[in-house]
């Protein structure tokens, strides 16, 4: 509709949101210029290793290990590869899975999680580098790139 000038007649000069937080007070309005409603994207990445016992680590290939340099490379995205004075972003890791057993190391590890931005183009740069980071963690360990 917007592309079919349904601001353009009559001419639109402000558009207000409006969107309830238990954050709020109750009685006030909050407002900011420019976006506020951050995009929301889900992602998954599993790591696939090679199944091992426990006594034997090096028999096989941790997709813990991997997962978790990748979870602490996933961190630095926001901290020191983005602009964030340009807009807020936040990566969140909500899930972990791997595992059956306490003595096996697990054949493969899952993790998923959010992405929030308020940029188009800061969205997807942080794909692009989400990416790229757990391709280069799965690379240095040797393991096959992840999924």
């Amino acid at each position: 509709m917007v592309k079919d000038g349904v601001l353009d007649n009559p001419k639109v000069d402000v558009i207000f949101g409006l969107h309830i937080s238990s954050t709020d007070r109750v009685g006030n309005i909050c407002y900011r210029q420019g976006g506020i409603m951050a995009a929301q994207d889900s992602y998954w990445i599993r790591v696939k290793g090679r199944q091992a016992h426990g006594a034997s680590p090096w028999s096989g290939i941790d997709p813990i290990v991997v997962s978790a340099q990748i979870i602490t490379g996933l961190q630095t995205i926001i901290s020191r590869q983005s602009e964030l004075t340009k807009e807020a972003a936040v990566i969140s890791i909500g899930r972990f899975n791997a595992g059956i057993r306490e003595n096996i190391i697990p054949e493969e590890a899952m993790m998923s999680g959010t992405i929030r931005t308020l940029d188009v183009d800061m969205q997807k740069k942080i794909h692009e580098k989400i990416k790229l980071t757990a391709t280069k963690n799965c690379l240095r360990a040797r393991v096959p790139l992840p999924t």
